[in-house]
């Protein structure tokens, strides 16, 4: 993750990260790393990713949509379903592969330590409020609200 692709935005009653890639592959991986960084705090998230001691897993997220932003709201919203029903806290995207109108990604994480780790913000939904995908210059750029 880094952080200078990941900005806080206001919104009246939620929160929300502006974020930026290189890529598209870069943009979905950098808005699922600030996802969860919201939900730690960006200075634990970081800490929890350097954590070693813990076993690091890896699983296989697929997701469909017709459009980008569709994809990455399934894409999200399945990230917070492994963390919110599984207690997986995802860390890092190793590989995403996008086909006509879905998404597989290779995800690795660790599970939720109640004793080690400290939720900061509970997110309750990624939201559509917004949310456009778009390439502006070299970059892609998306707004994500999430509802808190």
């Amino acid at each position: 993750m880094s952080v200078s692709n990941i900005e806080i935005i206001e919104h009246t009653a939620d929160i929300g990260i502006r974020v930026r890639g290189d890529s598209l592959s870069g943009l979905f991986t950098n808005a699922a790393s600030g996802m969860i960084a919201m939900i730690f705090g960006f200075e634990q998230y970081e800490s929890i990713i350097a954590d070693n001691s813990r076993k690091k897993l890896s699983l296989t997220v697929k997701v469909q949509g017709n459009e980008l932003e569709e994809l990455l709201m399934s894409f999200l919203s399945e990230l917070l379903y492994l963390f919110d029903g599984e207690k997986f806290i995802p860390l890092g995207i190793k590989k995403i592969v996008f086909n006509d109108d879905s998404l597989t990604a290779l995800v690795e994480g660790v599970f939720f330590d109640p004793d080690a780790h400290k939720v900061e913000t509970e997110i309750k939904a990624v939201t559509y409020h917004g949310m456009s995908v778009q390439k502006a210059g070299e970059q892609w750029v998306t707004d994500v609200i999430f509802d808190i």
